[in-house]
């Protein structure tokens, strides 16, 4: 039986998890901070890059949105190989 590639194996799969929802929620609070910030703060000029925001927000959702279905492969897999 030939050996899996690391990126395939569960304990990669574990490794990633924490990664995502790390990149996802800097994606996302990246795209709120300039909202947050008072007027005269360096941050509040992104207020006008609207598609810089745009792009940090969907980066933030794929992001989580990948973490949430690895979250659930590493599940199954985990109950897979605990009924065997």
């Amino acid at each position: 039986m030939p050996r899996k590639h690391y990126s395939h194996t569960l304990q990669f799969k574990q490794t990633l998890i924490p990664i995502m929802l790390t990149l996802g929620a800097i994606g996302l609070v990246s795209a709120v901070i300039p909202f947050m910030v008072t007027p005269d703060s360096a941050l509040a000029s992104m207020r006008e890059q609207t598609g810089l925001i745009g792009a940090m927000a969907g980066v933030g959702v794929i992001f989580l949105a990948f973490a949430v279905m690895n979250m659930l492969v590493v599940k199954s897999a985990l109950q897979a190989a605990k009924s065997q």
